[in-house]
């Protein structure tokens, strides 16, 4: 699991572009059935809780209030054993939207971010991600990249419809695109403050919680798969 030190939360350990979409829209299939009309406002972003599971063993699909499912998963700076200052930046924006009308796997939206307050990755950083310096010196700030994936959004015809994001955990949503955000006086989309944690979806679901994704794939009798860009 990656522990982001410069919050006392976590997130999983690769990108959700990385891990098959394929196998984990089964799980979120049956985990995923929220009420569309909650309200969410800016700086208080907030995970929300699905209320109507299927049976459990069950294959047969529950009926969605969402259209899109959008899969993320960010990685960002860190040093071993410490916390980075004065923030942590998000290095690795990745999404992988299902439609959940016939659960297929229908866009990627994945860019690399360029830091701007520690442009320098540290090895423990590179070694842990998987991400190297030349790719973020030759990606786009987070600023250009919220742009970017909003047009993903409008070209994917995707913005106009119900949909929510799924990870696995709160630590993207809730702590590091905030808290970057708000260090860089940058204007976060609404949008992006509602999500599902799989996890306490699976949780509530069995009453069991899952410690990670492959954790919680293993639970699920899913293998968990790599993809590389």
């Amino acid at each position: 699991m990656f522990r982001c030190f410069a919050f006392p939360c976590s997130s999983f350990s690769t990108s959700a572009s990385r891990c098959a979409a394929k196998k984990l829209r089964q799980s979120i299939n049956n985990l995923s059935n929220v009420p569309p009309k909650q309200q969410f406002w800016m700086n208080k972003p907030k995970p929300f809780m699905p209320t109507n599971f299927a049976p459990l063993g069950s294959s047969k699909p529950v009926a969605q209030d969402f259209d899109y499912l959008l899969v993320l998963d960010f990685e960002a700076t860190c040093i071993e054993n410490d916390k980075i200052q004065p923030v942590q930046e998000i290095i690795e924006f990745p999404v992988i939207a299902i439609n959940t009308d016939g659960w297929k796997e229908t866009a990627i939206f994945h860019q690399y971010v360029k830091p701007t307050v520690n442009p320098i990755l540290t090895t423990y950083c590179t070694s842990l991600t998987g991400i190297i310096q030349e790719m973020v010196d030759n990606g786009k700030t987070l600023s250009e990249v919220l742009e970017d994936f909003d047009f993903w959004l409008e070209e994917n015809q995707i913005k106009q419809t119900n949909f929510t994001f799924v990870s696995c955990g709160d630590w993207d949503l809730q702590l590091a695109l905030p808290s970057e955000c708000q260090a860089k006086e940058i204007e976060m989309p609404e949008y992006l403050t509602k999500w599902i944690n799989v996890k306490k979806a699976y949780a509530e679901h069995t009453g069991e919680f899952p410690k990670g994704l492959k954790d919680l794939l293993a639970r699920c009798n899913l293998t968990f798969e790599v993809r590389s860009f």
